[in-house]
């Protein structure tokens, strides 16, 4: 890792001598700071770009998840950093009698609700605008008991930007290549 090594004002200054020790530092810097050296000023969330929804996967769960539950319960939820959009795709599926609600909400507002009858896979996807801070929720639920709700391949994609999570309350986020 490299150390970040404060760099005076003066030395930036026209007409200030150019050295090996400053075009040290210059070239060192940013490293030590990509790396979270402690002594380097921190990055600003919002300075993590701005994600546009496409099809190059971000996050990806295959697991299937199931509940039983009748009122709605997290699959998963985080903040990502700054602003911008993502494409959510999953799969569900719901007992032959049971419509299997998933919504997908921004801040609490709900953006997406899917559900189906058919007791097959069926997929979904739409496009989620949000802002800085703003919570993303994909949650899910039976609608009577005793018939369980299931979801699979839940995967988040942009146009090739990467999709920070700020706080990723499912605790299993990982970047994916």
């Amino acid at each position: 890792m490299a150390d970040y090594q404060f760099i005076a004002g003066n030395e930036l200054d026209p007409g200030s001598p150019v050295n090996t020790a400053l075009m040290t530092r210059l070239a060192r810097n940013p490293e030590a700071i990509a790396e979270g050296d402690p002594d380097a000023p921190p990055i600003s969330v919002g300075a993590l770009g701005r994600p546009t929804a496409g099809e190059v996967r971000r996050f990806f769960n295959a697991a299937t998840i199931e509940t039983d539950s009748t009122v709605f319960v997290p699959v998963y939820t985080f903040i990502p950093g700054g602003a911008g959009s993502f494409r959510i795709k999953l799969e569900n599926m719901g007992s032959s009698t049971d419509t299997a609600p998933v919504e997908v909400r921004v801040d609490g507002v709900t953006v997406f609700s899917w559900g189906n009858l058919s007791g097959q896979w069926t997929p979904h996807s739409g496009d989620v605008s949000f802002n800085a801070g703003e919570l993303i929720e994909v949650v899910y639920r039976g609608i009577t008991a005793g018939y369980s709700a299931q979801i699979r391949n839940l995967e988040f994609l942009t146009d090739g930007e990467e999709l920070f999570p700020v706080v990723d309350n499912a605790g299993n986020w990982s970047l994916t290549p």
